[in-house]
């Protein structure tokens, strides 16, 4: 797979704007078709995750669980870690979330078969080609656990 170069880089950008819309977004309004498959033991990630106001809302759903988000900027992934940090949610341990900077197109650094649910908000659209969305489903399945859920809620033009 591609290492993160500047074709995978997120076009739209981390305007003003752009974040304040971010950081309306809720698991309940942007992944409420996720949460009723979510289990309280469930290990979740969270591809471009932004600043981590979806990833910091699943964590209440998986209180034995695990959530992961990852971004490919390291600015926006120290933003969701303080995000989470003010909301008292754990980095360790059942229930914690914790945030990665990695790419959606690379080697997720993760082992083969370690989530039970991928989850990505507005992300496909963004990849320049067909082949990066293709790259980008391969890697999450190769992440994915036998009969794990991916989930993603993009835009179509």
């Amino acid at each position: 797979m591609a290492q993160l170069n500047q074709a995978s880089k997120y076009t739209q950008g981390y305007s003003g704007s752009t974040m304040a819309t971010h950081l309306t977004c809720t698991a309940e309004s942007d992944a409420a078709f996720l949460l009723p498959h979510i289990k309280k033991s469930d290990k979740i990630l969270d591809v471009g995750c932004g600043p981590g106001t979806i990833t910091t809302n699943l964590a209440k759903y998986t209180s034995d669980g695990h959530i992961t988000g990852i971004d490919i900027s390291e600015q926006i992934i120290l933003k969701a870690k303080h995000l989470a940090g003010d909301a008292g949610i754990p980095t360790e341990g059942a229930g914690a979330v914790t945030f990665k900077r990695a790419d959606g197109l690379s080697s997720l650094p993760f082992p083969d078969d370690t989530f039970d649910s991928v989850f990505a908000s507005q992300v496909f659209g963004h990849f320049t080609s067909q082949d990066q969305a293709l790259r980008a489903l391969v890697e999450t399945r190769r992440v994915l656990k036998p009969g794990g859920i991916v989930a993603t809620r993009d835009g179509a033009a």
